[in-house]
């Protein structure tokens, strides 16, 4: 039998890797360990490193912009010149007429909830939503992340989409398992210039990260009891005036650390040099950031909103995304025998998300998927 061959939107491997990105490596690198896996043949809009030495792959890169020209034209344009079975679209976007069959992965249906868009992203979420409404039913078949997803793209996108929808929970990428010494993450916060302990809260200027309420929430939790600084990692550089102007009119002085973003092993060690992880975001579609923290045995306050609670199961401490109660769990988590505790829980946990699971399961999703085209 031939080699399936899936092209791949790979614009999320390049530059900051981020959710989405996290998502493709770990899929891609779950992918490579597969017996017979497929080839690849990467798309991008800019160079980048790929080392997936179990796959067959080749990469192409296309420059346009904006973004739309990039998806709509470009990216159809090269597809059809491409020898390939099938193309994956994993980042929520996708040509409004895919000229091959087609894996679209949605991750979530942010691009809906109006309430939580802001300037630029306000633009192409209004264009991504106008999309799926249209493109959705040209694709062979959908994945999602949970059953809250699933449960949001019936809602926003109608029955007619879960026909063709899977649900492949996300896994951490492997390199959170790899061994840190006490002396390594030392040497890491040193490196970088943090503190011996800290709260670690993974923030943006976008309102569903809840990171001026996160604020809000430390500043009044360390005038009732002495905490950590806080340290609000994955900053990007477009944010930073706007949350260090949040620092200054909440008053956090000295307490507060912006950490830019850093690549994965950086990122990893971040989160493992953390006593807490602070979550409370408004709206995730999975939420692999808080079992990133359970991977490496840092415990996590999580908000009781979308997918957190699916995710993390009984291993977080829950809040409503409220200043004062979580203020409350800052406070509680002051005890070392909560942290152990909700540490173990969330190893146990991490445990039920396999990466070699989710790539089994999505390359079942391709195989059925050009078996539909071809039917």
């Amino acid at each position: 039998m031939a080699k399936l061959t899936v092209a791949m939107d790979a614009r999320y491997l390049a530059g900051e890797r981020k959710g989405i990105g996290r998502y493709c490596h770990t899929l891609l690198s779950g992918i490579s360990s597969l017996p017979d896996p497929p080839a690849f043949i990467f798309i991008s809009d800019r160079e980048f490193e790929a080392a997936y030495p179990g796959l067959a792959y080749e990469t192409h890169v296309i420059e346009a912009w904006p973004v739309y020209s990039w998806e709509q034209i470009r990216l159809p344009r090269l597809l059809r010149r491409l020898d390939a079975d099938l193309f994956h679209a994993p980042g929520n976007a996708l040509p409004l007429r895919p000229p091959r069959p087609t894996v679209l992965t949605l991750h979530d249906m942010m691009m809906f909830e109006r309430r939580f868009h802001t300037g630029e992203a306000n633009r192409y979420y209004l264009y991504q939503s106008w999309l799926l409404r249209r493109a959705v039913r040209k694709c062979e078949a959908v994945i999602t992340v949970s059953w809250t997803s699933a449960e949001d793209i019936r809602r926003r996108l109608g029955p007619g989409a879960m026909q063709r929808l899977a649900v492949i929970e996300e896994a951490v990428d492997p390199i959170f398992f790899e061994t840190r010494s006490a002396s390594d993450l030392a040497s890491f916060r040193e490196r970088l210039g943090l503190p011996d302990r800290y709260l670690l809260h993974l923030g943006a200027a976008f309102p569903r990260k809840n990171t001026r309420l996160t604020m809000e929430a430390y500043k009044l939790a360390s005038q009732r009891e002495e905490l950590p600084p806080l340290v609000v990692g994955g900053v990007a550089a477009a944010d930073e005036a706007t949350l260090r102007g949040w620092a200054e009119e909440v008053g956090l002085g000295g307490w507060l650390y912006l950490q830019p973003y850093l690549p994965p092993e950086g990122h990893a060690s971040l989160v493992a040099a953390a006593e807490v992880l602070v979550y409370p975001s408004a709206y995730e579609g999975f939420g692999l950031p808080a079992l990133e923290a359970m991977a490496v045995g840092v415990p996590v306050i999580a908000s009781r909103r979308g997918a957190l609670p699916e995710t993390c199961g009984e291993a977080a401490h829950y809040v409503e995304p409220e200043v004062g109660e979580l203020a409350e769990a800052l406070q509680f988590l002051t005890e070392e025998d909560e942290r152990r505790r909700l540490a173990a829980a969330g190893r146990s946990r991490v445990a039920h998300f396999s990466p070699a699971r989710m790539a089994e399961r999505t390359l079942e999703v391709y195989r059925e998927a050009v078996a539909a085209a071809k039917s």
